[in-house]
């Protein structure tokens, strides 16, 4: 298991709103990270709780394994 402090507030690329994920990257945290409409290199998929769209969070390094998140 894993723990983020971003895991929680990702901000919707179509619509704005906040976000939340159950799964983040062992490494999220501390490799740097953008959002965007399409998928990178090493990505985590998001659908948008409240748009429904699908957008992603991108890093351009890999940021490790992706793992279920303690909450």
């Amino acid at each position: 298991m894993n723990i983020s402090q971003f895991a929680n507030s990702l901000l919707c690329q179509y619509c704005g709103k906040l976000n939340t994920v159950k799964e983040w990257p062992d490494k999220g945290d501390i490799v740097p990270f953008y959002y965007q409409k399409e998928k990178g290199n090493y990505t985590l998929e998001v659908l948008c709780s409240h748009c429904k769209n699908t957008w992603y969070v991108v890093w351009d390094e890999n940021p490790g394994p992706i793992r279920l998140l303690m909450f």
